[in-house]
């Protein structure tokens, strides 16, 4: 793959059918260059035009990760969970999950690292893995329910539908 010159992270992550254990509450996560959980402690490489860089190893970090479910009270509302802490609403981070609840009203977030979230539940949340989501997050934030993950929890949360904002 060919990059333009600039400054760039890299960042390296497994699909959920991989695992680095049989516990099911253990995975892999997404891991930064040179070895760290978050883009924060990410070492910057800086490519020049005409120059190769070979010497990007790093491996990936595994730790337990669980389940969030619950119900809001009706069926096919966005579920958006993702972290009180703004610097970590950026393009594709593997903190923000969103899914739609089913028509019994449940949903379920799979792997969620443990950390503090906010949930939402609402209609016409645009799919927020195709841009910059923080726009969209600052809209949520005011209608969001906070939501502590522990380390190997099972959390089931009740969240309560909001008009979108």
């Amino acid at each position: 793959m060919t990059a333009p010159p600039g400054d760039y992270s890299v960042r390296a992550y497994i699909g959920t059918n991989v695992r680095p254990s049989k516990d099911p509450a253990f995975a892999y996560v997404t891991t930064f260059y040179p070895g760290v959980p978050s883009r924060d402690g990410a070492q910057v490489l800086h490519l020049a035009s005409g120059t190769d860089q070979y010497d990007v190893e790093f491996a990936l970090l595994s730790g337990r990760t669980l389940h969030v479910s619950g119900t809001p009270p009706l069926a096919g509302f966005d579920v958006v969970l993702f972290p009180q802490d703004e610097a970590r609403w950026y393009f594709a981070s593997p903190l923000i999950r969103q899914t739609r609840s089913h028509q019994n009203g449940q949903f379920e977030l799979a792997l969620v690292p443990p950390g503090d979230y906010l949930a939402v539940a609402t209609e016409g949340v645009p799919f927020l893995m195709l841009g910059d989501p923080a726009a969209t997050l600052r809209r949520l934030q005011s209608i969001a329910t906070r939501v502590t993950v522990r380390d190997g929890e099972q959390k089931t949360i009740s969240i309560r539908a909001s008009p979108a904002p």
